[in-house]
C-alpha cells in the first residue's frame, strides 16, 4: 500500500505543471518560492518513507509504549485523514498538509524514542536536523494551518503522559 502511495505522489509531482510552484508563489512571494519549493516537494515524497518507518517503530517490540502510541496515531491518520487543506483534484499541494502532519508526529516519535533512551539510526539523527528547516518552510507556505496541525499533533496525549489509553474505546485491546 505505502509503495502505491509513493508511485501516486511521484505521478501527481511529475504531472503538476507548475501548480505547486504557483500555488506556493501566491502564498509566500515570488522571492522565497524557489528556495522552499524542493524541500516542502521532498517533504510530501518522503511521507511514504516516514510511514514505513513509523510502522517499524511501532510494531518493534523493542519500542517503548509512549512511541508505540504516537505510531499508531500516525497510522490511523494515514487512513483517515483530516484534511486541513482540500487536495484540489489531488494536486501536489494538497498533500502539503499530510506530509507536515506525518513529519511532525514522526518527529515527535523519535524524540519520545530519544528520552527513552532508544537508540535511533543516523537517518532518523539527521532527519530531526532537518524538520527545523522544514518546519519554518511549512509555516511560510500554509501559516494558517500550519499551527492548527501543530495543535493536532501536541494534542496528542500517550499513556506515559495521562496514565491512560489516549484512543478511546482502545484499552485493553492492544492498540
Amino acid at each position: 500500500m505505502l509503495k502505491t502511495f509513493e508511485e501516486h505522489l511521484k505521478n501527481v509531482a511529475a504531472v503538476d505543471n507548475g501548480d505547486f510552484h504557483d500555488r506556493l508563489r501566491e502564498r509566500i512571494g515570488k522571492k522565497a518560492a524557489p528556495v522552499l519549493e524542493k524541500r516542502l516537494k521532498d517533504m510530501i515524497l518522503l511521507t511514504p518513507h516516514l510511514l514505513l518507518r513509523i510502522y517499524r517503530y511501532g510494531t518493534d517490540p523493542e519500542t517503548p509504549q509512549a512511541a508505540k502510541t504516537l505510531a499508531e496515531s500516525a497510522l490511523i491518520y494515514f487512513y483517515h485523514p483530516k484534511d486541513f487543506i482540500p487536495d484540489g483534484g489531488r494536486r501536489l499541494f494538497g498533500y502539503l498538509d499530510d506530509a507536515y502532519y506525518i513529519a511532525l508526529l514522526y518527529e515527535r516519535i523519535l524524540r519520545s524514542l530519544i528520552r527513552s533512551r532508544f537508540a535511533i539510526p543516523e537517518f532518523d539523527k539527521n532527519y530531526l536536523k532537518q524538520i527545523k528547516l522544514v518546519r519554518r518552510g511549512v509555516k511560510l507556505a500554509i501559516p494558517g494551518e500550519a499551527p492548527v496541525i501543530e495543535e493536532t499533533i501536541n494534542s496528542i496525549r500517550t499513556e506515559e503522559e495521562t496514565g491512560r489509553c489516549p484512543i478511546p474505546g482502545a484499552e485493553g485491546k492492544g492498540i
